[in-house]
């Protein structure tokens, strides 16, 4: 019986490694999937933000207030360390971004284990404990989004990694009250703090910890008298400090951070429009995420049914949490750790979906919770038939492959803005006129062309711009233009009434006799594939920041007239 277990065990442990093993190829394969070019605005502002760096002259200050400065001082300490040990150049912006795309790479591959051993340590006493955490850790391997936030250089799954450890470290809160889970847990949310300011919104999650660590000790229902407590104080004082030490400018360069949030802060809400947040105007906050967002990051089955998930125990185990409070009741260890997972979805959601600006990344630290949740609630389902749990288990794990695998095809194949590039500079003379849409950064592919020579058309203010009436015939008189992703045409023609300009000259370019289409390029373009149902029907296309930065659609008109 004892060499069956250990067998048992050890095959467990082989498809845990294979997993993070498969894991480890979606993620890292093509990690320079872009050639060089680093498309991905965020990408670009985090490398400039790092390279203001210079810790040999004591410039600290990365004046970069999106993310916090933790990953940035990881990145260029990194640099730094490979320059110092080989003598050649890495204190540069190419190699600021390179290192970054394999920072976000390895903590994408660390959450498979991670996602195993939280899994386990919500179920852990059940039968179904291995099986449910083995499931979940395959979805997270193949899950698009995760796929696809390890291939930039923002910091998404840094803070997912973040996350789940202050996930597990509450969790050991909740369980022993020791005090260096205290301390371990007040590090990580203030360096999560220190890589993203946002973070501060899951202290709860500490002070809820510590009520499920002390109210049964002392039984006693909750008192304030316990908000108090020095281990909390200890871990709001070492939240402070990590927080601070690890993005000191917050403080030391108030003004800057504070001009910088009033921006950040306008562009969020939506009181100060600008030019990449058009696409969120007139959308429902929670509505959009769910039908644009997760469907496409998380696959389409298992943001049903983590969703249902998050509802069925939040019905279930509030009336729980009321009778701990108010009637000294008891909760067992299952389900304070089913609640501090949701806790730390709703603190999170609950920020997020106050916002205007609804961009994918914001949804992808959710991810392993949403994927932990789900594998934990299909295996307590109370079914007669144990054969609908299992049709239910493989319907979902083969979606989830299937989407993922499609998914990894966009880094296996060219990018369609340096395909685009390269057609170019073999069939139009560069002396031509050539006119393409501002603020994308896909025309940087295009530097055999002379910049002089191709006008980039300020398409995005055209109802507001005095001179519209000349950018249009300036276009007119193009004898190209490079449509050089879907960020703008789509979203003119679906809003005539908001855009009656813009939609105007798209209908021109892409459906008149005028333009003739010489080049098409849709090599990455799998979002309408079969694991999004063809984009439910072609009618909920997903959100453009899912795909205007790696997979866009590309086309080169040419002017019949």
């Amino acid at each position: 019986m004892h060499g069956y277990i250990n067998k048992l065990h050890q095959r467990h442990v082989i498809i845990l490694l294979t997993l993070i093993g498969i894991g480890a190829v979606l993620r890292f394969h093509n990690i320079l999937w872009d050639e060089g070019y680093f498309f991905h605005p965020d990408e670009r502002n985090i490398g400039y933000a790092i390279s203001k760096l210079n810790f040999s002259t004591k410039e600290f200050n990365p004046q970069f207030w999106a993310y916090g400065s933790l990953p940035i001082y990881t990145i260029y300490l990194i640099a730094a360390s490979f320059e110092f040990l080989t003598h050649t150049a890495w204190l540069r912006f190419e190699s600021y971004l390179t290192i970054g795309r394999y920072i976000s790479a390895l903590c994408s591959v660390m959450l498979i284990p991670l996602t195993y051993l939280i899994t386990r340590w919500i179920s852990k006493k059940n039968d179904w404990s291995i099986s449910a955490s083995l499931i979940a850790a395959l979805w997270v391997t193949f899950l698009p989004g995760m796929i696809q936030f390890a291939h930039f250089t923002t910091f998404e799954t840094f803070l997912t990694l973040q996350y789940v450890l202050l996930l597990y470290l509450c969790f050991e809160i909740a369980r022993s009250g020791k005090r260096q889970f205290y301390i371990l847990a007040g590090i990580v949310l203030g360096l999560s703090v220190g890589t993203k300011i946002i973070s501060a919104m899951l202290a709860p999650m500490i002070i809820l910890s510590h009520f499920f660590a002390t109210y049964h000790k002392n039984n006693s229902s909750f008192k304030l008298v316990q908000l108090f407590s020095i281990n909390l104080i200890i871990a709001g004082v070492v939240t402070i400090l990590a927080a601070v030490g690890s993005s000191p400018f917050h403080v030391l360069d108030w003004e800057g951070f504070k001009n910088s949030m009033e921006y950040e802060g306008g562009v969020a809400n939506g009181t100060l429009q600008v030019f990449y947040t058009q696409q969120f105007i007139g959308t429902i906050p929670g509505l959009y995420q769910l039908l644009h967002v997760f469907p496409y990051i998380l696959t389409i089955p298992l943001t049903i049914i983590s969703f249902i998930a998050i509802s069925y125990w939040g019905i279930k185990l509030t009336p729980k949490l009321f009778l701990v409070v108010k009637q000294k009741k008891t909760i067992s260890p299952f389900d304070q750790r089913i609640v501090l997972t949701i806790l730390l979805i709703v603190l999170y959601l609950a920020f997020n979906l106050s916002l205007f600006v609804k961009w994918t990344r914001y949804m992808v630290p959710l991810l392993p919770f949403l994927v932990i949740l789900s594998s934990i609630f299909i295996f307590t389902l109370k079914i007669t038939s144990v054969y609908y749990k299992k049709l239910l288990l493989a319907i979902t794990s083969g979606w989830v492959i299937l989407a993922g695998l499609s998914f990894w095809q966009i880094y296996s194949r060219p990018d369609p803005r340096t395909t685009a590039a390269d057609w170019v500079s073999q069939h139009i003379d560069p002396s031509t006129s050539i006119t393409s849409e501002i603020y994308d950064l896909g025309i940087t592919a295009f530097s055999s062309i002379p910049q002089s020579s191709i006008y980039l058309a300020p398409l995005y203010d055209l109802e507001n711009v005095p001179n519209r009436d000349t950018i249009i015939k300036q276009i007119n008189q193009s004898d190209y233009f490079i449509i050089l992703s879907e960020r703008l045409w789509r979203n003119r023609l679906e809003h005539e009434d908001r855009y009656p300009y813009g939609s105007y000259l798209y209908r021109l370019l892409l459906q008149s006799d005028q333009w003739k289409t010489l080049f098409a390029s849709h090599t990455r373009n799998v979002d309408c594939g079969l694991w999004t149902l063809y984009c439910m029907g072609g009618n909920i296309l997903p959100d453009e920041t899912f795909f205007v930065f790696d997979h866009p659609s590309l086309y080169i008109l040419q002017n019949r007239f």
